[in-house]
Protein backbone atom coordinates (compact mmCIF):
# COMPACT_ATOMS: atom_id res chain seq x y z
CA UNK A 1 0.00 0.00 0.00
CA UNK A 2 0.97 3.64 -0.48
CA UNK A 3 -0.27 6.51 1.73
CA UNK A 4 0.28 10.14 0.73
CA UNK A 5 -0.76 13.22 2.75
CA UNK A 6 -1.92 15.52 -0.07
CA UNK A 7 -3.52 18.37 1.92
CA UNK A 8 -3.81 19.65 5.48
CA UNK A 9 -4.93 22.66 7.55
CA UNK A 10 -2.26 25.36 7.73
CA UNK A 11 -0.49 25.04 11.07
CA UNK A 12 -2.96 22.41 12.34
CA UNK A 13 -1.93 22.34 16.01
CA UNK A 14 -1.76 26.14 16.21
CA UNK A 15 -5.33 26.21 14.87
CA UNK A 16 -6.39 23.81 17.63
CA UNK A 17 -4.57 25.94 20.24
CA UNK A 18 -6.52 29.02 19.13
CA UNK A 19 -9.80 27.11 19.28
CA UNK A 20 -8.96 26.02 22.84
CA UNK A 21 -8.09 29.58 23.84
CA UNK A 22 -11.51 30.73 22.66
CA UNK A 23 -13.22 28.13 24.86
CA UNK A 24 -11.19 28.87 27.98
CA UNK A 25 -10.40 32.56 27.46
CA UNK A 26 -6.69 31.91 27.73
CA UNK A 27 -3.55 32.38 25.72
CA UNK A 28 -2.98 29.77 22.97
CA UNK A 29 -0.64 27.08 24.29
CA UNK A 30 0.02 23.37 23.98
CA UNK A 31 -0.77 23.04 27.70
CA UNK A 32 -4.38 24.08 27.11
CA UNK A 33 -4.67 21.56 24.27
CA UNK A 34 -3.46 18.74 26.54
CA UNK A 35 -5.97 19.86 29.19
CA UNK A 36 -8.81 19.71 26.64
CA UNK A 37 -7.80 16.26 25.44
CA UNK A 38 -7.43 14.87 28.97
CA UNK A 39 -10.78 16.30 30.04
CA UNK A 40 -12.62 14.78 27.05
CA UNK A 41 -13.17 18.11 25.30
CA UNK A 42 -12.32 16.73 21.82
CA UNK A 43 -14.48 18.99 19.65
CA UNK A 44 -11.61 21.51 19.39
CA UNK A 45 -9.69 18.89 17.35
CA UNK A 46 -12.22 19.15 14.52
CA UNK A 47 -10.66 22.43 13.32
CA UNK A 48 -7.59 20.57 11.96
CA UNK A 49 -8.15 18.57 8.75
CA UNK A 50 -5.98 16.11 6.80
CA UNK A 51 -6.56 14.65 3.32
CA UNK A 52 -4.93 11.34 2.32
CA UNK A 53 -4.48 9.56 -1.00
CA UNK A 54 -4.36 5.81 -0.42
CA UNK A 55 -3.31 3.41 -3.20
CA UNK A 56 -3.13 -0.39 -3.55
CA UNK A 57 -5.36 -1.39 -0.68
CA UNK A 58 -7.91 -4.15 -1.06
CA UNK A 59 -11.61 -3.49 -1.51
CA UNK A 60 -12.09 -5.31 1.80
CA UNK A 61 -9.87 -2.75 3.53
CA UNK A 62 -11.70 0.15 1.87
CA UNK A 63 -15.02 -1.26 3.12
CA UNK A 64 -13.68 -1.14 6.68
CA UNK A 65 -12.37 2.38 6.09
CA UNK A 66 -15.67 3.85 4.89
CA UNK A 67 -17.45 2.60 8.01
CA UNK A 68 -15.99 5.70 9.70
CA UNK A 69 -18.89 7.85 8.50
CA UNK A 70 -17.55 11.12 9.83
CA UNK A 71 -14.83 11.12 7.16
CA UNK A 72 -15.23 12.10 3.49
CA UNK A 73 -14.37 9.63 0.70
CA UNK A 74 -13.76 9.52 -3.05
CA UNK A 75 -13.02 6.01 -4.38
CA UNK A 76 -11.89 4.73 -7.79
CA UNK A 77 -14.66 3.02 -9.75
CA UNK A 78 -14.34 -0.74 -9.87
CA UNK A 79 -14.87 -0.72 -13.62
CA UNK A 80 -11.23 0.39 -13.86
CA UNK A 81 -9.93 -2.59 -11.88
CA UNK A 82 -7.17 -4.13 -14.07
CA UNK A 83 -8.45 -7.68 -13.59
CA UNK A 84 -8.61 -8.88 -17.17
CA UNK A 85 -6.45 -8.97 -20.23
CA UNK A 86 -9.16 -9.74 -22.80
CA UNK A 87 -9.81 -6.87 -25.16
CA UNK A 88 -12.97 -6.62 -27.24
CA UNK A 89 -13.03 -4.07 -30.01
CA UNK A 90 -16.14 -1.84 -30.03
CA UNK A 91 -17.77 -1.34 -33.41
CA UNK A 92 -17.39 2.30 -34.58
CA UNK A 93 -20.40 4.32 -35.71
CA UNK A 94 -21.24 3.79 -39.36
CA UNK A 95 -20.62 6.98 -41.33
CA UNK A 96 -17.70 6.07 -43.57
CA UNK A 97 -17.10 4.76 -47.10
CA UNK A 98 -18.59 1.41 -48.15
CA UNK A 99 -17.09 -1.24 -50.42
CA UNK A 100 -20.41 -1.52 -52.23
CA UNK A 101 -23.82 0.12 -51.83
CA UNK A 102 -25.31 -3.30 -50.87
CA UNK A 103 -22.86 -3.67 -47.98
CA UNK A 104 -24.43 -3.41 -44.57
CA UNK A 105 -21.30 -1.92 -42.91
CA UNK A 106 -18.72 0.62 -43.94
CA UNK A 107 -15.00 -0.14 -44.39
CA UNK A 108 -14.00 0.64 -40.77
CA UNK A 109 -16.77 -1.50 -39.29
CA UNK A 110 -15.90 -4.44 -41.51
CA UNK A 111 -12.25 -4.22 -40.46
CA UNK A 112 -13.28 -4.41 -36.80
CA UNK A 113 -15.51 -7.43 -37.43
CA UNK A 114 -12.71 -9.17 -39.34
CA UNK A 115 -10.28 -8.43 -36.49
CA UNK A 116 -12.70 -9.92 -33.93
CA UNK A 117 -12.98 -13.03 -36.10
CA UNK A 118 -9.16 -13.30 -36.15
CA UNK A 119 -9.11 -13.03 -32.34
CA UNK A 120 -11.26 -16.12 -31.95
CA UNK A 121 -14.93 -15.12 -32.22
CA UNK A 122 -16.86 -17.70 -34.22
CA UNK A 123 -18.55 -16.98 -37.54
CA UNK A 124 -21.91 -18.06 -36.10
CA UNK A 125 -21.66 -15.65 -33.14
CA UNK A 126 -20.57 -12.67 -35.25
CA UNK A 127 -23.18 -13.38 -37.93
CA UNK A 128 -25.86 -13.57 -35.27
CA UNK A 129 -25.27 -10.25 -33.57
CA UNK A 130 -24.49 -8.33 -36.73
CA UNK A 131 -27.37 -9.78 -38.76
CA UNK A 132 -25.29 -11.35 -41.55
CA UNK A 133 -25.83 -14.66 -43.34
CA UNK A 134 -22.88 -17.02 -43.78
CA UNK A 135 -22.37 -16.07 -47.44
CA UNK A 136 -22.22 -12.33 -46.68
CA UNK A 137 -19.85 -12.95 -43.79
CA UNK A 138 -17.47 -15.01 -45.96
CA UNK A 139 -17.42 -12.20 -48.53
CA UNK A 140 -16.69 -9.69 -45.74
CA UNK A 141 -13.68 -11.78 -44.64
CA UNK A 142 -12.48 -12.12 -48.25
CA UNK A 143 -12.66 -8.34 -48.80
CA UNK A 144 -10.52 -7.79 -45.70
CA UNK A 145 -7.93 -10.44 -46.56
CA UNK A 146 -8.92 -12.89 -43.80
CA UNK A 147 -9.16 -16.62 -44.53
CA UNK A 148 -12.10 -18.45 -43.01
CA UNK A 149 -11.21 -21.25 -40.58
CA UNK A 150 -11.86 -24.94 -41.17
CA UNK A 151 -14.24 -26.87 -38.89
CA UNK A 152 -11.38 -27.99 -36.67
CA UNK A 153 -9.87 -24.51 -36.63
CA UNK A 154 -13.14 -22.96 -35.48
CA UNK A 155 -12.43 -24.44 -32.08
CA UNK A 156 -9.25 -22.33 -32.10
CA UNK A 157 -6.98 -25.22 -31.19
CA UNK A 158 -3.23 -24.77 -31.23
CA UNK A 159 -2.69 -27.78 -33.48
CA UNK A 160 1.08 -27.28 -33.58
CA UNK A 161 1.42 -27.22 -29.78
CA UNK A 162 3.35 -30.51 -29.50
CA UNK A 163 5.43 -30.12 -32.68
CA UNK A 164 8.40 -29.24 -30.48
CA UNK A 165 8.72 -29.78 -26.72
CA UNK A 166 10.57 -26.57 -25.89
CA UNK A 167 8.92 -25.43 -22.62
CA UNK A 168 8.37 -27.00 -19.16
CA UNK A 169 4.61 -26.60 -19.66
CA UNK A 170 4.61 -28.68 -22.84
CA UNK A 171 6.68 -31.42 -21.19
CA UNK A 172 4.37 -31.49 -18.16
CA UNK A 173 1.15 -31.64 -20.23
CA UNK A 174 2.64 -34.37 -22.44
CA UNK A 175 3.48 -36.42 -19.33
CA UNK A 176 0.02 -35.85 -17.87
CA UNK A 177 -1.70 -36.96 -21.11
CA UNK A 178 0.72 -39.88 -21.41
CA UNK A 179 -0.29 -41.21 -17.98
CA UNK A 180 -3.91 -40.12 -17.44
CA UNK A 181 -5.14 -39.09 -20.88
CA UNK A 182 -6.18 -41.13 -23.86
CA UNK A 183 -6.69 -40.96 -27.61
CA UNK A 184 -10.24 -41.95 -28.54
CA UNK A 185 -10.95 -43.23 -32.05
CA UNK A 186 -14.30 -42.30 -33.62
CA UNK A 187 -15.89 -44.18 -36.49
CA UNK A 188 -18.73 -43.20 -38.83
CA UNK A 189 -20.60 -45.80 -40.85
CA UNK A 190 -17.96 -48.38 -39.92
CA UNK A 191 -15.08 -46.23 -41.20
CA UNK A 192 -12.52 -44.16 -39.31
CA UNK A 193 -13.71 -40.58 -38.81
CA UNK A 194 -11.44 -38.72 -36.33
CA UNK A 195 -9.22 -38.85 -33.24
CA UNK A 196 -9.96 -37.11 -29.93
CA UNK A 197 -7.78 -36.37 -26.86
CA UNK A 198 -9.66 -36.96 -23.59
CA UNK A 199 -8.56 -36.14 -20.03
CA UNK A 200 -10.81 -36.85 -17.03
CA UNK A 201 -10.25 -35.47 -13.52
CA UNK A 202 -12.28 -34.88 -10.38
CA UNK A 203 -14.01 -31.48 -10.16
CA UNK A 204 -11.51 -30.25 -7.56
CA UNK A 205 -8.83 -30.30 -10.29
CA UNK A 206 -10.71 -27.83 -12.50
CA UNK A 207 -7.93 -25.25 -12.16
CA UNK A 208 -5.38 -27.70 -13.54
CA UNK A 209 -7.62 -28.73 -16.44
CA UNK A 210 -8.35 -25.12 -17.35
CA UNK A 211 -4.63 -24.34 -17.30
CA UNK A 212 -4.11 -27.16 -19.83
CA UNK A 213 -7.00 -25.83 -21.91
CA UNK A 214 -5.54 -22.32 -22.02
CA UNK A 215 -2.32 -23.77 -23.42
CA UNK A 216 -3.85 -25.97 -26.14
CA UNK A 217 -7.36 -24.61 -26.71
CA UNK A 218 -7.64 -21.02 -25.42
CA UNK A 219 -11.40 -20.69 -25.90
CA UNK A 220 -12.21 -24.23 -24.79
CA UNK A 221 -14.53 -25.17 -21.94
CA UNK A 222 -14.70 -28.10 -19.56
CA UNK A 223 -17.49 -30.58 -19.99
CA UNK A 224 -19.03 -33.02 -17.55
CA UNK A 225 -18.21 -36.67 -18.03
CA UNK A 226 -20.50 -39.56 -17.16
CA UNK A 227 -19.92 -38.95 -13.44
CA UNK A 228 -21.26 -35.87 -11.66
CA UNK A 229 -18.01 -35.33 -9.73
CA UNK A 230 -15.76 -35.51 -12.82
CA UNK A 231 -14.76 -32.87 -15.39
CA UNK A 232 -13.41 -33.63 -18.86
CA UNK A 233 -11.26 -32.05 -21.56
CA UNK A 234 -12.10 -33.27 -25.05
CA UNK A 235 -9.95 -31.91 -27.89
CA UNK A 236 -10.73 -33.02 -31.42
CA UNK A 237 -7.93 -32.05 -33.76
CA UNK A 238 -6.38 -34.54 -36.17
CA UNK A 239 -2.89 -32.99 -36.49
CA UNK A 240 -2.57 -32.63 -32.71
CA UNK A 241 -3.67 -36.22 -32.08
CA UNK A 242 -1.35 -37.60 -34.77
CA UNK A 243 1.60 -35.81 -33.14
CA UNK A 244 0.69 -37.35 -29.76
CA UNK A 245 0.49 -40.77 -31.42
CA UNK A 246 4.03 -40.24 -32.72
CA UNK A 247 5.10 -39.70 -29.09
CA UNK A 248 3.55 -43.02 -28.09
CA UNK A 249 0.18 -41.80 -26.82
CA UNK A 250 -1.66 -44.30 -29.00
CA UNK A 251 -5.32 -45.36 -28.68
CA UNK A 252 -4.01 -48.45 -26.86
CA UNK A 253 -1.04 -46.82 -25.13
CA UNK A 254 -1.26 -49.27 -22.21
CA UNK A 255 0.19 -51.97 -24.46
CA UNK A 256 1.95 -50.11 -27.25
CA UNK A 257 3.48 -46.95 -25.68
CA UNK A 258 7.21 -46.61 -26.23
CA UNK A 259 8.96 -44.21 -23.83
CA UNK A 260 12.18 -44.30 -25.83
CA UNK A 261 10.42 -42.27 -28.51
CA UNK A 262 9.36 -39.66 -25.94
CA UNK A 263 12.73 -39.31 -24.21
CA UNK A 264 14.44 -38.93 -27.57
CA UNK A 265 12.20 -35.98 -28.49
CA UNK A 266 12.18 -34.26 -25.10
CA UNK A 267 15.25 -32.16 -24.19
CA UNK A 268 17.01 -33.46 -21.10
CA UNK A 269 16.33 -30.22 -19.21
CA UNK A 270 12.57 -30.99 -19.37
CA UNK A 271 12.78 -34.63 -18.21
CA UNK A 272 11.69 -33.78 -14.68
CA UNK A 273 8.68 -31.80 -15.95
CA UNK A 274 7.59 -34.78 -18.05
CA UNK A 275 8.03 -37.18 -15.11
CA UNK A 276 6.15 -34.77 -12.82
CA UNK A 277 3.26 -34.80 -15.33
CA UNK A 278 3.30 -38.63 -15.36
CA UNK A 279 3.35 -38.73 -11.55
CA UNK A 280 0.50 -36.24 -11.12
CA UNK A 281 -1.50 -38.02 -13.79
CA UNK A 282 -1.17 -41.59 -12.54
CA UNK A 283 1.22 -41.67 -9.60
CA UNK A 284 0.94 -42.06 -5.85
CA UNK A 285 2.68 -40.78 -2.71
CA UNK A 286 1.79 -43.07 0.21
CA UNK A 287 2.66 -42.01 3.75
CA UNK A 288 2.81 -44.22 6.85
CA UNK A 289 2.04 -42.18 9.94
CA UNK A 290 2.85 -42.86 13.56
CA UNK A 291 -0.29 -44.06 15.39
CA UNK A 292 0.60 -42.12 18.53
CA UNK A 293 1.69 -38.96 16.69
CA UNK A 294 -0.02 -38.49 13.32
CA UNK A 295 2.20 -35.53 12.43
CA UNK A 296 5.22 -37.82 12.40
CA UNK A 297 5.83 -39.71 9.11
CA UNK A 298 7.37 -43.13 9.80
CA UNK A 299 7.81 -44.19 6.17
CA UNK A 300 6.94 -43.14 2.61
CA UNK A 301 6.53 -44.74 -0.81
CA UNK A 302 6.54 -43.06 -4.25
CA UNK A 303 5.14 -44.85 -7.27
CA UNK A 304 3.94 -44.37 -10.83
CA UNK A 305 1.92 -46.71 -13.05
CA UNK A 306 2.28 -47.37 -16.77
CA UNK A 307 3.77 -49.74 -19.28
CA UNK A 308 6.91 -51.71 -18.49
CA UNK A 309 8.94 -49.60 -20.90
CA UNK A 310 7.62 -46.39 -19.33
CA UNK A 311 8.59 -47.46 -15.82
CA UNK A 312 12.02 -48.63 -16.96
CA UNK A 313 12.65 -45.40 -18.87
CA UNK A 314 11.76 -43.19 -15.88
CA UNK A 315 13.76 -45.39 -13.52
CA UNK A 316 16.82 -44.99 -15.74
CA UNK A 317 16.53 -41.19 -15.53
CA UNK A 318 16.06 -41.23 -11.73
CA UNK A 319 19.10 -43.50 -11.32
CA UNK A 320 21.25 -41.15 -13.41
CA UNK A 321 20.03 -37.92 -11.86
CA UNK A 322 19.63 -38.96 -8.22
CA UNK A 323 21.92 -42.00 -7.96
CA UNK A 324 19.04 -44.17 -6.76
CA UNK A 325 19.28 -47.94 -6.59
CA UNK A 326 17.63 -50.06 -9.25
CA UNK A 327 14.37 -51.57 -8.05
CA UNK A 328 12.20 -54.34 -9.43
CA UNK A 329 9.35 -53.18 -11.65
CA UNK A 330 6.06 -54.32 -10.12
CA UNK A 331 3.44 -56.04 -12.28
CA UNK A 332 -0.28 -56.70 -12.09
CA UNK A 333 -1.52 -58.25 -15.33
CA UNK A 334 -0.92 -55.74 -18.15
CA UNK A 335 -0.19 -52.93 -15.66
CA UNK A 336 3.29 -52.13 -14.35
CA UNK A 337 4.49 -49.84 -11.57
CA UNK A 338 7.75 -48.22 -10.48
CA UNK A 339 8.08 -48.02 -6.70
CA UNK A 340 10.61 -46.38 -4.40
CA UNK A 341 10.33 -46.71 -0.63
CA UNK A 342 12.06 -45.07 2.29
CA UNK A 343 11.85 -41.43 3.40
CA UNK A 344 15.34 -40.55 2.12
CA UNK A 345 14.80 -41.83 -1.43
CA UNK A 346 11.28 -40.40 -1.67
CA UNK A 347 12.49 -37.01 -0.45
CA UNK A 348 15.16 -37.00 -3.18
CA UNK A 349 12.55 -37.73 -5.86
CA UNK A 350 10.04 -35.13 -4.61
CA UNK A 351 12.71 -32.42 -4.39
CA UNK A 352 13.98 -33.33 -7.88
CA UNK A 353 10.47 -33.02 -9.37
CA UNK A 354 9.29 -29.89 -7.54
CA UNK A 355 12.20 -27.84 -6.28
CA UNK A 356 13.19 -24.79 -8.36
CA UNK A 357 10.46 -25.33 -10.97
CA UNK A 358 8.12 -22.71 -12.37
CA UNK A 359 4.85 -24.53 -11.74
CA UNK A 360 2.44 -21.79 -12.76
CA UNK A 361 -1.06 -23.27 -12.53
CA UNK A 362 0.15 -26.79 -13.26
CA UNK A 363 -0.12 -28.38 -9.83
CA UNK A 364 -2.35 -31.32 -8.98
CA UNK A 365 -4.20 -30.40 -5.77
CA UNK A 366 -4.49 -33.92 -4.34
CA UNK A 367 -0.79 -34.56 -4.94
CA UNK A 368 0.03 -31.17 -3.46
CA UNK A 369 -1.77 -32.07 -0.21
CA UNK A 370 0.39 -35.17 0.11
CA UNK A 371 3.55 -33.12 -0.52
CA UNK A 372 2.44 -30.73 2.22
CA UNK A 373 2.22 -33.60 4.72
CA UNK A 374 5.51 -35.18 3.67
CA UNK A 375 7.67 -32.12 2.97
CA UNK A 376 6.19 -28.95 4.58
CA UNK A 377 9.17 -26.73 3.67
CA UNK A 378 8.98 -27.66 -0.01
CA UNK A 379 5.22 -27.17 0.04
CA UNK A 380 5.69 -23.69 1.49
CA UNK A 381 8.07 -22.83 -1.36
CA UNK A 382 5.60 -24.18 -3.94
CA UNK A 383 2.66 -22.24 -2.51
CA UNK A 384 4.57 -18.96 -2.45
CA UNK A 385 5.82 -19.57 -5.99
CA UNK A 386 2.21 -20.04 -7.04
CA UNK A 387 1.35 -16.78 -5.26
CA UNK A 388 4.01 -14.86 -7.18
CA UNK A 389 2.65 -16.30 -10.41
CA UNK A 390 -0.81 -14.96 -9.55
CA UNK A 391 0.47 -11.55 -8.55
CA UNK A 392 2.08 -11.09 -11.95
CA UNK A 393 -1.31 -11.53 -13.63
CA UNK A 394 -3.47 -9.13 -11.70
CA UNK A 395 -3.23 -7.01 -8.55
CA UNK A 396 -4.72 -8.53 -5.40
CA UNK A 397 -3.94 -8.08 -1.71
CA UNK A 398 -3.27 -11.31 0.18
CA UNK A 399 -4.27 -11.06 3.88
CA UNK A 400 -1.28 -11.48 6.17
CA UNK A 401 -2.63 -14.49 8.06
CA UNK A 402 -3.52 -16.27 4.81
CA UNK A 403 -0.08 -15.52 3.39
CA UNK A 404 1.56 -17.25 6.38
CA UNK A 405 -0.53 -20.41 5.90
CA UNK A 406 0.62 -22.29 2.75
CA UNK A 407 -2.60 -24.32 2.46
CA UNK A 408 -4.86 -21.29 2.82
CA UNK A 409 -2.62 -19.34 0.43
CA UNK A 410 -2.84 -22.05 -2.21
CA UNK A 411 -6.64 -22.13 -1.95
CA UNK A 412 -6.78 -18.31 -2.05
CA UNK A 413 -4.73 -18.13 -5.24
CA UNK A 414 -6.69 -20.88 -6.93
CA UNK A 415 -9.89 -18.94 -6.21
CA UNK A 416 -8.41 -15.68 -7.55
CA UNK A 417 -7.36 -17.46 -10.73
CA UNK A 418 -10.85 -18.93 -11.13
CA UNK A 419 -12.45 -15.49 -10.73
CA UNK A 420 -10.05 -14.00 -13.27
CA UNK A 421 -11.07 -16.63 -15.82
CA UNK A 422 -14.78 -16.08 -15.13
CA UNK A 423 -14.40 -12.28 -15.35
CA UNK A 424 -12.81 -12.51 -18.79
CA UNK A 425 -15.50 -14.96 -19.94
CA UNK A 426 -18.29 -12.58 -18.87
CA UNK A 427 -16.64 -9.64 -20.67
CA UNK A 428 -16.36 -11.82 -23.75
CA UNK A 429 -20.04 -12.84 -23.57
CA UNK A 430 -21.08 -9.19 -23.22
CA UNK A 431 -19.14 -8.50 -26.41
CA UNK A 432 -21.37 -10.96 -28.23
CA UNK A 433 -24.33 -8.76 -27.31
CA UNK A 434 -22.54 -5.64 -28.53
CA UNK A 435 -21.89 -4.39 -24.99
CA UNK A 436 -18.33 -3.15 -24.93
CA UNK A 437 -15.79 -1.29 -22.83
CA UNK A 438 -16.76 0.32 -19.56
CA UNK A 439 -20.41 -0.76 -19.73
CA UNK A 440 -19.39 -4.41 -19.92
CA UNK A 441 -16.94 -3.97 -17.05
CA UNK A 442 -19.58 -2.22 -14.95
CA UNK A 443 -21.77 -5.30 -15.11
CA UNK A 444 -18.99 -7.87 -14.87
CA UNK A 445 -17.46 -6.28 -11.76
CA UNK A 446 -20.09 -7.92 -9.54
CA UNK A 447 -17.95 -11.06 -9.36
CA UNK A 448 -14.69 -9.27 -8.55
CA UNK A 449 -13.22 -10.24 -5.16
CA UNK A 450 -12.70 -7.94 -2.22
CA UNK A 451 -9.00 -8.73 -2.54
CA UNK A 452 -8.57 -6.70 -5.76
CA UNK A 453 -6.86 -3.34 -5.25
CA UNK A 454 -8.37 0.13 -5.27
CA UNK A 455 -7.43 3.79 -4.77
CA UNK A 456 -9.30 6.13 -2.41
CA UNK A 457 -9.04 9.73 -1.15
CA UNK A 458 -9.95 10.29 2.51
CA UNK A 459 -10.51 13.51 4.43
CA UNK A 460 -10.37 13.38 8.26
CA UNK A 461 -10.57 16.10 10.87
CA UNK A 462 -8.17 15.43 13.73
CA UNK A 463 -10.88 14.39 16.19
CA UNK A 464 -12.27 11.69 13.92
CA UNK A 465 -8.82 10.61 12.81
CA UNK A 466 -7.96 10.04 16.49
CA UNK A 467 -11.15 7.93 16.80
CA UNK A 468 -10.12 6.01 13.65
CA UNK A 469 -6.74 5.28 15.24
CA UNK A 470 -8.39 4.27 18.52
CA UNK A 471 -10.36 1.60 16.67
CA UNK A 472 -7.88 0.48 14.01
CA UNK A 473 -4.56 0.55 15.89
CA UNK A 474 -5.95 -2.12 18.17
CA UNK A 475 -3.86 -5.31 18.01
CA UNK A 476 -7.01 -7.27 17.24
CA UNK A 477 -7.91 -5.16 14.19
CA UNK A 478 -7.56 -6.83 10.78
CA UNK A 479 -3.95 -6.72 9.57
CA UNK A 480 -4.40 -4.53 6.48
CA UNK A 481 -6.57 -1.82 8.11
CA UNK A 482 -4.19 -1.73 11.10
CA UNK A 483 -1.23 -1.27 8.77
CA UNK A 484 -3.14 1.48 6.96
CA UNK A 485 -3.83 3.32 10.25
CA UNK A 486 -0.12 3.14 11.09
CA UNK A 487 0.88 4.52 7.68
CA UNK A 488 -1.66 7.38 7.91
CA UNK A 489 -0.40 8.28 11.38
CA UNK A 490 3.19 8.30 10.04
CA UNK A 491 2.07 10.58 7.19
CA UNK A 492 0.63 13.11 9.65
CA UNK A 493 3.75 12.97 11.85
CA UNK A 494 5.83 13.76 8.74
CA UNK A 495 3.77 16.89 8.02
CA UNK A 496 6.30 19.76 7.63
CA UNK A 497 4.13 22.22 9.61
CA UNK A 498 4.03 19.97 12.66
CA UNK A 499 6.58 20.85 15.38
CA UNK A 500 7.69 18.62 18.25
CA UNK A 501 4.85 19.73 20.51
CA UNK A 502 2.33 19.05 17.75
CA UNK A 503 3.78 15.56 17.25
CA UNK A 504 3.42 15.00 20.99
CA UNK A 505 -0.31 15.75 20.73
CA UNK A 506 -0.67 13.32 17.79
CA UNK A 507 1.19 10.60 19.72
CA UNK A 508 -1.03 11.34 22.71
CA UNK A 509 -4.44 11.00 21.01
CA UNK A 510 -3.76 8.62 18.09
CA UNK A 511 -3.41 5.46 20.19
CA UNK A 512 -5.32 2.18 20.56
CA UNK A 513 -8.62 2.51 22.37
CA UNK A 514 -7.29 0.69 25.44
CA UNK A 515 -4.92 3.61 26.00
CA UNK A 516 -7.23 6.45 24.92
CA UNK A 517 -9.18 7.04 28.16
CA UNK A 518 -8.22 7.79 31.71
CA UNK A 519 -9.21 4.26 32.71
CA UNK A 520 -6.89 1.83 30.95
CA UNK A 521 -8.71 -1.36 29.98
CA UNK A 522 -9.38 -3.50 26.89
CA UNK A 523 -13.01 -3.27 25.67
CA UNK A 524 -12.64 -6.47 23.60
CA UNK A 525 -13.70 -9.91 24.81
CA UNK A 526 -10.11 -11.13 24.60
CA UNK A 527 -7.13 -8.90 25.29
CA UNK A 528 -3.83 -8.92 23.39
CA UNK A 529 -2.13 -8.57 26.79
CA UNK A 530 -1.54 -4.81 26.70
CA UNK A 531 -4.43 -4.15 29.14
CA UNK A 532 -6.83 -6.26 31.17
CA UNK A 533 -10.37 -6.65 29.84
CA UNK A 534 -13.30 -5.01 31.61
CA UNK A 535 -14.45 -8.46 32.76
CA UNK A 536 -11.03 -9.27 34.22
CA UNK A 537 -11.00 -5.97 36.11
CA UNK A 538 -14.53 -6.58 37.43
CA UNK A 539 -13.52 -10.08 38.53
CA UNK A 540 -10.58 -8.63 40.45
CA UNK A 541 -12.80 -6.03 42.08
CA UNK A 542 -15.45 -8.61 42.98
CA UNK A 543 -12.81 -10.75 44.72
CA UNK A 544 -11.91 -7.91 47.05
CA UNK A 545 -13.48 -8.60 50.45
CA UNK A 546 -14.76 -6.15 53.04
CA UNK A 547 -12.90 -6.20 56.35
CA UNK A 548 -12.48 -4.25 59.57
CA UNK A 549 -9.58 -2.99 61.63
CA UNK A 550 -9.63 -4.80 64.99
CA UNK A 551 -7.98 -3.17 68.00
CA UNK A 552 -5.15 -5.29 69.34
CA UNK A 553 -3.23 -3.23 71.90
CA UNK A 554 -1.82 0.13 72.87
CA UNK A 555 1.83 1.09 73.06
CA UNK A 556 3.95 4.20 73.73
CA UNK A 557 6.08 5.54 70.93
CA UNK A 558 9.49 7.22 71.28
CA UNK A 559 7.85 10.64 71.73
CA UNK A 560 5.77 9.36 74.60
CA UNK A 561 2.52 9.34 72.70
CA UNK A 562 0.00 6.53 73.13
CA UNK A 563 -0.53 4.60 69.85
CA UNK A 564 -2.75 1.66 68.96
CA UNK A 565 -2.08 -1.50 67.00
CA UNK A 566 -4.81 -2.91 64.75
CA UNK A 567 -5.19 -6.13 62.78
CA UNK A 568 -7.08 -6.88 59.56
CA UNK A 569 -10.14 -9.03 60.19
CA UNK A 570 -9.46 -10.92 56.93
CA UNK A 571 -5.74 -11.75 57.05
CA UNK A 572 -4.72 -10.65 60.60
CA UNK A 573 -2.12 -8.26 59.21
CA UNK A 574 -1.02 -5.90 61.99
CA UNK A 575 -0.42 -2.19 61.50
CA UNK A 576 -0.80 1.13 63.24
CA UNK A 577 -1.86 2.91 60.00
CA UNK A 578 -5.61 2.49 59.48
CA UNK A 579 -5.87 3.03 55.73
CA UNK A 580 -9.00 2.34 53.61
CA UNK A 581 -7.46 -0.86 52.20
CA UNK A 582 -5.36 -3.55 53.81
CA UNK A 583 -1.83 -3.31 52.33
CA UNK A 584 -1.45 -7.08 52.69
CA UNK A 585 -4.62 -8.66 51.22
CA UNK A 586 -6.22 -5.63 49.53
CA UNK A 587 -9.50 -5.93 51.46
CA UNK A 588 -11.65 -2.85 51.61
CA UNK A 589 -11.86 -1.64 55.22
CA UNK A 590 -15.29 -0.50 56.32
CA UNK A 591 -15.94 1.49 59.46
Amino acid sequence: MKVELISWTNNPIETVEKACSVCYQSEPSIKVVKHCVNSGHHSVLEFANFVFKIEDISRACSLQLVRHRTASFAQKSQRYTPFNDFEILPLPKGNGEKYHYNCKFDVNQEQVIAEMYKRGFSMNDLSHFYGLNSSSFCKLLERNGVESRTWEETKFINKNYFDEIDTPEKAYILGFIYSDGCIATHYKDGEFDRYEVIIDQLNEEDILLKAILREIKPNGKLIKSGHEDTSRIAICQSDLCKKLIEYGVTPKKGKSANPEIIFEKIPKEFYKDFIRGVFEGDGCLCLQKDKENEEHIKDARWSIAGTKDTCEGIQKILMEELELNKTKIGTNGDSFSLNYGGKIQVKKIIEYLYKDVNIGNFLHLRKAKKIKEFHPLLWKELSFKYAREIERKYPVVVPQKIEKDPTALFTFNQTMDEINIAYKEIIKEYGKNQIFGEEAKENARSILPNACTTTICVSFDLRNFAHFCNERLCSRAQDEIRKLAMEMKKAILSCPELDDEGKEIIEMICVPKCEAGKIKFCPEQKSCGRQKTAKEINDIISEIKNGRWKWESNYMDMDGDICSTYSCSICNYKTNDTTNYCPNCGSKIIK
